[in-house]
């Protein structure tokens, strides 16, 4: 597991040929997480507003799939809602794209920061922890 944001330096849990996490890594973690956290927030509130509904798509939410930056996109998995932000463009990134869950809003409120699972240019996977900060 690799950590970025807050005051202290990125560490990597995973082995030692995990990335390495750059300041472009946690830049990059930030941002997709920021848009993750935000698209989380609204699916929950959808399903709370339409009875345990799961939204099918982003449309349903009346949001767009595709930004200036990014291209984000909605899969129901065993009936929990993954949301998947990734670059559309990936120069000056080391990071293509980072997926969440629900679990993204319990552990910004229980730990300060939340997991993602992120991929790497080269297609490596591995979890980022983002600081809370960004979902406020």
């Amino acid at each position: 597991m690799l950590a970025c944001g807050g005051g202290d330096q990125p560490r990597s849990g995973g082995s030692s040929n995990a990335p390495v996490v750059t300041a472009r890594v946690t830049d990059d973690a930030t941002a997709l997480g920021q848009e993750i956290f935000e698209l989380a927030d609204r699916t929950m509130d959808y399903i709370g507003s339409h009875r345990g509904r799961v939204p099918g798509s982003l449309r349903d939410l009346g949001i767009d799939s595709l930004t200036p930056t990014t291209a984000r996109s909605l899969a129901i998995i065993d009936k929990i809602p993954v949301i998947t932000v990734e670059y559309r463009r990936s120069d000056g990134h080391q990071l293509s794209a980072c997926s969440g869950t629900h679990e993204v809003l319990e552990q910004s409120t229980l730990r300060g920061e939340f997991t993602l699972t992120c991929r790497w240019l080269s297609g490596a996977e591995d979890t980022v922890n983002v600081s809370r900060e960004v979902g406020r």
